[in-house]
């Protein structure tokens, strides 16, 4: 059975040191609060219109997680190589919340 985790990435390069991306979606004062701790680390503003964070290498990524940002969230994905996060857990986080079910469901 295949290894599932609530991770941040949504994708990553080869190597430690090629650009990361992380979900990310967020808008108003959370969005504005972001904004300025990214500023102040000096790390990239997110692509908000496809809901991504772009940074140029896996300790940037691993330092915006440690901001705490309010507009990353995590999806389950399967763990194409799990020795990868065992190596990284910073990078696995809560399940996102779901405010109500899905379509179907009572």
């Amino acid at each position: 059975m295949a290894d599932t985790v609530h991770t941040y990435l949504r994708k990553r390069g080869g190597e430690d040191d090629e650009t990361v991306e992380l979900y990310y979606a967020a808008y108003g004062r959370a969005l504005q609060q972001d904004l300025a701790s990214l500023a102040v680390a000096q790390l990239a503003a997110p692509d908000l219109v496809r809901g991504r964070l772009v940074l140029q290498s896996l300790t940037e990524a691993k330092q915006a997680i440690a901001l705490g940002l309010h507009g990353l969230y995590t999806r389950e994905v399967v763990a194409d190589d799990p020795a990868f996060f065992a190596e990284h857990p910073e990078l696995i986080g809560p399940p996102k919340i779901r405010l109500r079910g899905t379509r179907g469901s009572t």
